[in-house]
């Protein structure tokens, strides 16, 4: 089973803000998922891969 979650959720997992995830996606970081509404959705691998952004190794 898929878990999907919204992009103030992702950003929430990730500890960074919307405005973040937004500029990854204009830079071709992250591509979410998007409903018929056009709101973002992430997957656990897509949150996995941006947090691996963020810590340091």
């Amino acid at each position: 089973m898929r878990k999907y979650f919204s992009i103030q959720t992702a950003a929430k997992q990730i500890g960074v803000s919307r405005g973040t995830i937004y500029a990854w996606e204009r830079r071709g970081v992250i591509r979410p998922l998007k409903n018929h509404l056009g709101w973002r959705y992430f997957t656990v691998d897509m949150i996995r891969k941006l947090r691996s952004l963020v810590t340091p190794k």
